[in-house]
């Protein structure tokens, strides 16, 4: 194994285990707010819980971390067009009438 990466794992440990200290901080401060009824301080504890989770799968590969966006262009005449946002009009409008 080369150094390099020897380097690599025993910074990932140590990652690992602050996420670990901040899961337990972040535990501690959720109990703590709930017993004293701080309802805000809770959910922000529990809002850090989360991102600690999210960031924890994203380094272990569990999410992606790619977001994808799809872009599809399409060219239609105007006749289509106009069609198309009729019926959208129309269902829109019986949508709203139903309500």
């Amino acid at each position: 194994m080369r150094a390099s990466e020897l380097k690599e794992i025993c910074h990932g440990d140590s990652l690992l285990a602050q996420l670990r200290e901040l899961t337990s901080e972040a535990q501690r401060l959720k109990a703590t707010a709930e017993k004293a009824g701080d309802i805000r301080a809770a959910l922000a504890a529990v809002r850090e819980l989360c991102r600690i989770a999210e960031l924890i799968a994203k380094l272990s590969g569990e999410l992606d971390s790619h977001s994808e966006t799809k872009i599809l262009n399409v060219t239609i005449d105007a006749e289509t067009a106009k069609r198309i946002s009729e019926t959208f009009l129309a269902r829109h409008q019986i949508a709203r009438d139903t309500q």
